[in-house]
């Protein structure tokens, strides 16, 4: 199993995140561009259904044990605040392609359902 790279399973409004932002330094690795994933698990409503500290717990053992990879998304996005997950200043496992390079972020939508 690959050594776990931690998350930082914080929230913050947009503005918050921005602040947030400004305060991380790049020593080594540094992203060039942003992968943006939609997800159809979670559905909105499955997100809001845990508070969000639970699901950044639950979301953690799902990348680092049953997955076995070495992190996850960076960001989770919802309708009311953006989950930072792992450190923005190493590199995530989301998208194969792009691991190395990119910020991985999911996108938490409203999945209409179709009947």
């Amino acid at each position: 199993m690959p050594t776990w790279k931690g998350i930082v399973g914080k929230s913050f409004t947009p503005g918050a995140f921005s602040d947030y932002v400004a305060t991380i330094s790049f020593p080594a690795w540094r992203p060039q561009f942003v992968v943006l994933h939609n997800t159809a698990t979670p559905k909105l409503a499955d997100w809001h259904s845990l508070p969000g500290d639970m699901r950044m717990r639950n979301l953690e053992n799902y990348y680092k044990n049953d997955q076995q990879w070495s992190a996850g998304p960076h960001l989770f996005v919802a309708d009311d605040l953006i989950w930072v997950f792992t450190p923005l200043n190493v590199s995530g496992v989301h998208s194969p392609s792009w691991n190395a390079v990119a910020w991985l972020i999911r996108l938490i939508v409203l999945r209409i359902e179709s009947t």
